[in-house]
């Protein structure tokens, strides 16, 4: 366990740190320690190790690149742009506040969205990332279904409201 304030490592059952003197309360989060170490093959491999936890777990990628798993359209960011860009501190997206632009901007934020959040550096690893982004996925995908719906009921209305209209039209 490392101090909250100092980053100390600490034994676990002290009642204030030995390097800064802050109170340790024994109800605060355990911070995980955070190993980084480079490999031969210029990747880092990331692990945590959690005090008074039995878990662990290594995580590998470049510095600076995305994932390959991560590299897929997002149908939160293709709906929900400029909610989803915010949320996801990846700000390109606001530029879908652009008249006109915006027709092309949203197909780039649906393909590009993952990456952008990616490197927003919010995520520690890709778990996270893939658990955070389904939502997003399921929201944008549901929602541009219920579109499709509206879309397509909006224009058999018109249709009925024309057809009506015309042999209406015939009777004077």
């Amino acid at each position: 366990m490392n101090c909250p304030k100092c980053n100390a490592p600490l034994e676990g059952n002290e009642a204030f740190c030995p390097s800064c003197g802050v109170f340790i309360s024994q109800e605060a989060p355990m911070v995980p320690t955070i190993n980084v170490e480079p490999s031969s093959d210029s990747t880092y491999n990331y692990t945590d190790t959690a005090p008074n936890m039995h878990v662990q777990a290594t995580y590998s990628h470049q510095p600076g690149t995305v994932p390959a798993e991560i590299k897929k359209w997002n149908w939160g960011a293709f709906f929900f742009n400029i909610m989803w860009g915010i949320g996801n501190y990846s700000y390109l997206p606001l530029l879908c506040l652009i008249p006109i632009f915006n027709i092309v901007w949203i197909f780039v934020c649906g393909a590009k969205g993952n990456e952008w959040a990616w490197k927003s550096g919010k995520f520690n690893n890709v778990e996270d990332f893939l658990a955070t982004q389904a939502t997003w996925n399921r929201a944008g995908f549901v929602a541009f279904i219920v579109g499709i719906i509206f879309f397509v009921l909006y224009i058999l209305v018109l249709i009925s409201i024309f057809a009506v209209g015309a042999s209406s039209y015939l009777y004077y």
